[in-house]
């Protein structure tokens, strides 16, 4: 698949745009760094997560509270914690900025520049998406200059994602770009699913008080575990982990909101 513009410079050559034997070799560092029991240990840094982020609404009680900003610092977190080992405040610039280059290359995705020009005069977008692409560049590289000088063991650069990127042999461009397209995928689907998904419960309460019942018959009011998710049977989607400890009614413990958490506006 071939990228350009605006495009290019939001993916790069990662594992979305790569075909044959790079795609395959790109699919297999993915695989490896999110197979099951990654997955499983991924758990206990979603719930943290899940619990900071009710520790901050605590402080907004009986106000509205926009939730997909919240869960966008949720997800960012959870990236940084599980794929990258560091945490949202270290890499907030590079979603702020991932942010800034898909607005604009949503902008200029279907604009096709005619080649009138050999040398054709670089728009607002232009300048402002190469800049951008400089500073994630820039940024990325820090992170896994960071991770090169905390190794304590030869070639042991970690399990998740970015070690991986980093101890396989390809080009630093290349661990860049990878590391573009799993922020951007993994933050704004995630983003998005959450926020739709607390919608609906908001809208069908019905649905809500089902989840709650199912959450609270396999985890009663402990922290949901890896053990126990797979059984999930009604809502065994995977976001569920992120919203388990919400419908749990933990909240609800500590503060005057009723069991009605999610209402729609």
């Amino acid at each position: 698949m071939e990228t350009e513009g605006s495009l290019k410079k939001l993916l790069g050559n990662s594992l979305v745009t790569s075909e044959g034997e790079k795609w395959s070799k790109l699919r297999k560092l993915a695989n490896h760094a999110l197979h099951a029991e990654s997955l499983k240990n991924m758990v206990p840094a979603m719930i943290s997560s899940v619990e900071m982020m009710l520790e901050r609404w605590k402080q907004h009680e009986c106000e509205e509270i926009e939730v997909f900003e919240e869960f966008r610092i949720l997800t960012s977190q959870l990236i940084s914690m599980t794929t990258f080992g560091s945490s949202y405040l270290e890499e907030k610039d590079i979603f702020e900025m991932l942010t800034k280059l898909g607005i604009i290359t949503s902008r200029n995705v279907f604009k096709i520049k005619l080649p009138i020009f050999s040398n054709p005069k670089k728009s607002t977008d232009d300048i402002e998406s190469e800049k951008l692409e400089h500073g994630i560049r820039d940024s990325i590289l820090e992170i896994i200059k960071k991770r090169e000088n905390a190794m304590t063991e030869v070639d042991n650069y970690g399990a998740d994602l970015l070690g991986l990127l980093v101890k396989a042999k390809i080009t630093v461009e290349n661990v860049v770009d990878e590391c573009k397209a799993f922020y951007i995928a993994g933050h704004e689907t995630t983003t998005t699913l959450l926020a739709c998904s607390v919608l609906l419960l908001a809208i069908h309460t019905d649905w809500q008080e089902e989840a709650r019942k199912e959450v609270l018959e396999l985890f009663g009011q402990q922290d949901p575990h890896a053990e126990g998710i797979p059984r999930m049977k009604k809502y065994s989607q995977p976001f569920f982990i992120l919203l388990s400890s919400t419908l749990q009614g933990k909240f609800n413990e500590k503060s005057n909101w009723d069991n009605s958490f999610f209402r729609p506006i």
